[in-house]
């Protein structure tokens, strides 16, 4: 009897010895392979910058890293690398097993390139998220982790902050959740793009994602992570404007066809309000979810400024990174390079510098939006010394085609590393839904990190895991994949059957029916696998 209190005595004090970080990558791990889960020993060492080891110590897996981020990166690695696992970013997806643990033949040691890695965007919270529970957050969250994801976006139940500093601002409890959208259009009410589209927004929504955001970020954080939330851009509602006649508020224009009834209003920095409003905000964001002091907002997504002027520009954002700085003096404003990519016609060289250049240096980080289409730091001198994160799209609503140039987006990332600039400072991916070419999205993470790894040996490594076993055959067909069928960027493909029915003639901008690639040889890649599998 002593002998058991003794040894459930040690065990328990070696447990309790164990950092915060080595203790959360081991939930990771019992998550995602409760069997082996055991036979998995995190060690957390202190490093200069981002880094993991994997080795065998005395019949165990022993992962070494930095943080807890780097723990789980390590994790991933040798789940895709050594044992052939693959890990879905899906809920419903099963992870299987090999029968028996591998274990690594030689010590494996990887560094960060990057320091930053991001993931997800405004959008896939309306094409993707807006109906999921805690189960489908946890296992994104563990997908996130294994791939080294350590600035996920965070926008979830937001409008429950700003529900009490609008009803505080003399707008009731009908008119606050009037001025929001249904739950799938929030993407793009939050984007300052329309208002009240199948609204009012019910408050048992309001208060469940409030909730659920308090765990997604408890999660987020305890990984490592440093969740963006958002802050105000400007956007406010009509019933404001009325009690505010004086303030400098003009009507945004219509958005992508909706009603005039639709359409926001944006409140000018330079007004005394914004910076009221802005300090409101984030006080109550503060004490319901926290901060990691970086903030996502957008002033003009996919809508006009006010002016064009340089001037006036760079004032707009001097204004409105200041209105956040005053609130919390270790802000840093995350802001998506989209715009400088989707009207190019406005945002010219002159007016990008201009605005960025109003920001002190290192307190704005660009997310370059699409680097598969246009880096927009070739055009712009990387982003005249700006921080920026190099981002793969991938998809625009979740189209289902198989879609994504996997050798454009290798040169571009080794392009950037030896010529970007010492401000590029991070990967990452804004893919607008699930569920589509995840590989891609893997791959782009996997390029924060110096792996040693060719694209050859990279995609050997996903037939490995897709497959369970080495097998030339279908490392033979992935490397077709890459070659013949993945060779296309995602601008709105998808089946001519996904587009909108019309009676009088067939139109839709996201709809682009085309296949990029000779089906013949996905037909082939197809049977290669099938019969491989099958033996």
């Amino acid at each position: 009897m002593k002998k058991i209190i003794l040894y459930i005595f040690i065990v328990s004090s070696v447990l309790s010895c164990r950092s915060a970080a080595e203790k959360s990558a081991s939930g990771v791990a019992s998550r995602i392979v409760p069997q082996w889960a055991a036979r998995i020993e995190f060690r957390e060492r202190e490093a200069a910058r981002d880094r993991f080891t994997i080795s065998e110590h005395k019949g165990k897996l022993l992962i070494e890293g930095s943080n807890a981020n780097s723990l789980c990166s390590g994790l991933g690695y040798y789940l895709a690398n050594i044992a052939g696992v693959d890990v879905s970013w899906d809920a419903d997806d099963p992870v299987e097993l090999p029968a028996d643990m591998p274990m690594p033949e030689e010590s494996v040691s990887v560094e960060s390139a990057l320091p930053m890695r991001f993931f997800l965007n405004y959008c896939t919270f309306g094409y993707s998220m807006p109906w999921w529970k805690w189960p489908q957050w946890e296992r994104l969250i563990d997908w996130m982790a294994l791939h080294g994801v350590n600035m996920p976006l965070a926008i979830t139940g937001q409008e429950a902050v700003w529900q009490k500093v609008w009803m505080n601002h003399g707008l009731t409890d009908e008119e606050v959740r009037s001025y929001f959208t249904g739950p799938a259009h929030l993407p793009w009410h939050r984007m300052n793009n329309i208002d009240g589209v199948d609204g009012p927004l019910p408050q048992s929504w309001i208060n469940s994602q409030a909730e659920l955001q308090k765990k997604i970020l408890q999660r987020e954080r305890s990984l490592g992570m440093k969740p963006v939330l958002p802050a105000f851009a400007g956007h406010v509602p009509q019933r404001f404007k009325e009690l505010n006649p004086d303030a400098a508020i003009t009507d945004i224009p219509r958005w992508c066809g909706f009603p005039r009834e639709n359409l926001c209003h944006f409140l000018s920095p330079s007004d005394p309000l914004y910076a009221q409003i802005q300090k409101e905000y984030l006080q109550e964001q503060t004490r319901l979810f926290g901060t990691d002091h970086i903030y996502g907002f957008d002033l003009f997504n996919e809508v006009e400024a006010p002016s064009w002027d340089p001037e006036t520009l760079a004032d707009i954002a001097r204004n409105a990174f200041g209105s956040v700085q005053k609130a919390d003096e270790d802000a840093v404003w995350l802001q998506m390079g989209w715009l400088f990519h989707n009207d190019r016609r406005h945002w010219t060289p002159e007016n990008i510098k201009a605005y960025l250049g109003a920001v002190p240096k290192g307190k704005v980080i660009i997310l370059d939006y699409y680097m598969e289409h246009t880096p927009v730091w070739t055009l712009t001198d990387s982003f005249y010394g700006q921080p920026y994160i190099l981002c793969y799209l991938g998809n625009f609503g979740g189209n289902t085609r198989i879609a994504g140039p996997f050798n454009t987006v290798s040169k571009r990332y080794t392009e950037a590393l030896k010529k970007g600039g010492s401000n590029l400072v991070g990967t990452g991916c804004t893919l607008e839904g699930f569920g589509v070419n995840r590989f891609m999205s893997e791959y782009a993470l996997s390029r924060a990190w110096d792996s040693g790894l060719s694209d050859k040996e990279w995609l050997d490594n996903v037939a490995f895991s897709h497959l369970g076993y080495r097998s030339p055959k279908a490392e033979a067909a992935w490397k077709m994949m890459a070659d013949s069928v993945y060779v296309h960027g995602s601008i709105s493909e998808c089946p001519l059957f996904c587009g909108r029915p019309s009676p009088e003639k067939w139109y839709s901008w996201a709809v682009v029916s085309k296949t990029f690639y000779n089906p013949a040889i996905l037909v082939d890649v197809w049977k290669t696998l099938l019969d491989e599998e099958s033996t």
